[in-house]
């Protein structure tokens, strides 16, 4: 898929295949799933240990030729407001 921001929708079209089969290519055989935004606490200094020890755990569970990927894409707003709906 070129494109990450176009929907799948969309992607079948351009692909003259139905909206069905491309979702379903898409997760089961190339294992993607949507994701919907949460909601989460600020982060406070007592959370910092926690993290670490976290990426330690998982750096010691992937194998060294493992392919890891992760993001850290947010959204803030200094008002508290969140509309999850515009962030899938």
């Amino acid at each position: 898929m070129q494109s990450p921001r176009r929907s799948a929708r969309k992607h079948a079209v351009a692909l003259g295949m139905s909206n069905t089969s491309l979702r379903r290519i898409l997760h089961q055989d190339l294992k993607f799933h949507p994701y919907k935004m949460m909601v989460a606490q600020e982060l406070t200094e007592r959370d910092w240990e926690s993290r670490r020890e976290l990426c330690a755990n998982i750096l010691q569970a992937v194998h060294r030729d493992a392919v890891l990927m992760c993001s850290d894409e947010a959204h803030f707003h200094l008002n508290s407001c969140v509309n999850k709906q515009n962030f899938r």
